[in-house]
């Protein structure tokens, strides 16, 4: 079992990844819909 604080790190740390990926997504998205109606 895994102490309070490594999970908490970890839990952490899988937020921020999902946090950055969301935000590459809408980035790539708005990107690509920008280019489409240019």
């Amino acid at each position: 079992m895994l102490p309070a604080g490594a999970a908490f790190i970890r839990l952490q740390y899988s937020l921020v990844i999902e946090r950055i990926s969301v935000a590459a997504i809408r980035y790539s998205v708005s990107s690509l819909a920008f280019l489409i109606s240019d």
